[in-house]
């Protein structure tokens, strides 16, 4: 469909520019959310409604749950993790790692740009 993707490849300082950019506009409207529902009866049976979807996309993009991304244009693996990462995080990162290296990702990323040339 138009407008959405699957994968953004992009250099490393737009990429961290524009997830911060994201993660900024997620805490903000979380703030305002929970200010919202401190104000008026209606609003706060209105985050009750949507609380349970709200939990769902917010387990979704949580960092922690993935724990890093590989950087690829590498020879071996590299997984960046994020930089508030706690032990969850860092554990999924490790686990990341080993089902690249399981499923030889690099190797294959490497042989399909072989046969392009």
């Amino acid at each position: 469909a138009k407008g959405h993707a699957d994968v953004i490849v992009c250099e490393g300082l737009l990429g961290s520019v524009v997830l911060k950019f994201i993660e900024g506009i997620a805490e903000v409207v979380n703030d305002v959310a929970g200010n919202a529902v401190k104000q008026r009866l209606v609003w706060r049976l209105g985050m009750r409604l949507l609380s349970r979807g709200l939990r769902e996309v917010s387990h979704l993009t949580d960092y922690a749950q993935y724990g890093g991304a590989p950087l690829l244009g590498f020879e071996q693996l590299l997984v960046k993790a994020h930089e508030r990462s706690r032990a969850h995080a860092i554990a999924n990162a490790v686990k990341l790692a080993a089902k690249t290296v399981r499923e030889r990702v690099v190797s294959e990323i490497a042989a399909g740009i072989q046969a392009l040339r």
